[in-house]
Formats: C-alpha cells, sequence, structure tokens
C-alpha cells in the first residue's frame, strides 16, 4: 500500500505568510490607536474630576479666595476626596491655571483652567491630537476659541513637548498661555500649578495667597 505524504508546498507557505503579515501590519497600527485613545480618556476623566473637585470647594468660599489656590489647598482638598493626582503617561504631564478679571483686583471674578495634551483626540477635535481643556466657563472659553482660531489661521500655538514631563516648569505652555489669554479675555493669569511623571504639584510663578 503507498504511503501519502502530507505537508505544504512552498507557495503555501508564502501565502500564509504574506497574510500573516497583512494581518499585522493592519491590527498593530489599530491597537496603538486604541491605546493611545485610552490614555486620552484616562486625561480627560483626570481633568474632569479635578474641574468637579475645585468647583465643589470653590463654590464655598468668599470672593477673594474662590478658584485661587496654592499647592497645599490643592493637596488638601484632593486628600479630602480621596483623589490622586493622574502620573504623566508617555511623558504628557498637567498643567492648572488660575486667573481673574483684568479689570478688577484680584479675587474678583476668579477662573481656572486644567489643560494637558491629548494624543490622537483633544477639546477642540475627537479626531485630532491637541489640548485637552476643562475649567470655569468664561476661562475655557477663551482658550478653546482662540486655538480654534489659530488653527482655522494655520498658526497652531500648543503642541505636545509644551506638555513634556521633562519640563517642570512649563516654561513655553505657560509662555504660549499668557499669550492666548492676554490677546482674546479680560482675564489676567495669577499663577500656575503643574502636575509632574510622579503626580506631584509643583507651584510655578508667584503664589497670591
Amino acid at each position: 500500500m503507498e504511503n501519502k505524504k502530507f505537508g505544504f508546498t512552498i507557495m503555501e507557505l508564502l501565502v500564509v505568510i504574506m497574510i500573516i503579515c497583512i494581518l499585522s501590519s493592519i491590527s498593530v497600527p489599530t491597537l496603538n490607536s486604541y491605546i493611545r485613545k485610552t490614555h486620552d480618556a484616562g486625561r480627560k476623566l483626570a481633568i474632569q474630576t479635578i474641574l468637579l473637585i475645585v468647583k465643589a470647594d470653590g463654590g464655598d468660599q468668599w470672593r477673594n479666595e474662590k478658584y485661587m489656590y496654592s499647592v497645599n489647598d490643592l493637596e488638601d482638598i484632593f486628600n479630602e476626596n480621596d483623589f490622586n493626582p493622574p502620573q504623566g503617561e508617555n511623558d504628557i504631564c498637567y498643567l492648572v491655571a488660575m486667573a481673574h478679571n483684568s479689570n478688577s483686583s484680584l479675587g474678583n471674578n476668579n477662573e481656572f483652567v486644567v489643560v494637558t495634551w491629548g494624543m490622537v483626540m483633544s477639546t477642540i477635535n475627537d479626531n485630532l491630537a491637541g489640548p485637552i481643556i476643562a475649567g470655569t466657563t468664561r476661562f475655557e472659553n477663551a482658550i478653546k476659541n482662540s486655538l480654534i482660531t489659530l488653527n482655522k489661521n494655520q498658526a497652531g500655538i500648543l503642541d505636545a513637548g509644551d506638555f513634556s514631563c521633562d519640563s517642570l516648569l512649563f516654561t513655553d505652555v505657560i509662555t504660549k498661555l499668557d499669550s492666548v489669554i492676554s490677546d482674546n479675555s479680560d482675564l489676567d493669569i495669577a499663577y500656575y500649578i503643574g502636575i509632574n511623571k510622579a503626580a506631584e504639584l509643583v507651584s510655578i510663578g508667584e503664589e497670591y495667597k
């Protein structure tokens, strides 16, 4: 009786290898995109949580103290709410800015905003990388409207490097935000607080409390 031999021809093996390569080239970028979107979703959740905590606490304060927080202030209210500040992932960290109406003394019409960077989606566009922003309505809208106008004029002002955890002073993003706010609103920046890679709050510039 003749023994039958089973196996694959070289052509069949090549076809299988080609199929695997094609599937890999499709799945890896898709997987990376999902991972980046997951990180961005985490960043959005983190700054929305900070927004809610600060608004809830600041709403009970007198006008001259409302939304004006030192590092210790923020640490205290975060602890009171069992909230751990977000760690910087993929070398992207966070910035909290406090501002007030430039036409009145410090303490009147105080505002704040939290800003970070989205790798594949942002507050400006869900399908493009850009800043993720959350804050009091006037401050948030001032930044968003300015950035939208700049992008339409093909002059994007912020980029991922501005939120690099390696730069604890956030020098570039502060300079750019100062320019955006001074040119497009009646707000003056009071001071900034950074959240670094180790999820530590870092004082930036002069504090008014």
